[in-house]
């Protein structure tokens, strides 16, 4: 657990010098090893929630998907002790809830409705664990 919270922003990609260095070396400890693997599941789980939220943003089918998602994600920051992607997916989700706000005039039935009293509902249950989140993480 505690090499989790060692691990570097998520959305950061490695440095030419550190790729070069890490090829130079000529052998990888069991240490170093694990922690790449650890990197690169917690990368890979980072990116498929940031792709589960933007493909169903705006999909009235799919809209509980999308707020039990956000949620998992909240989860995943949490118990990674992971506040700079905190602070990123809380930024998506107001973004998405911004461009949400933009459409007047008539909704398509497809899209999510903001006005609609269970979206609103939906959008506060998550936007309560988003604070519940945000305060165990002290941000």
């Amino acid at each position: 657990q505690d090499s989790a919270v060692d691990i570097e922003d998520l959305e950061e990609m490695e440095s030419p010098q550190m790729i070069l260095l890490k090829a130079i070396q000529a052998h990888d400890t069991r240490q170093q090893s694990e922690d790449r693997d650890l990197h690169m599941h917690f990368r890979f789980l980072w990116d498929t929630y940031k792709v589960i939220l933007d493909v169903l943003k705006s999909n009235v089918r799919l809209e509980e998907v999308y707020h039990e998602t956000a949620k998992h994600a909240f989860e995943f920051c949490r118990s990674n002790k992971r506040p700079q992607e905190f602070k990123r997916l809380c930024e998506t989700l107001r973004k998405n809830w911004q461009d949400l706000q933009k459409h007047t005039g008539k909704v398509p039935v497809q899209q999510v409705d903001p006005r609609n009293v269970d979206t609103v509902s939906r959008t506060l249950e998550t936007r309560c664990k988003q604070l519940q989140i945000c305060t165990e993480l002290d941000l």
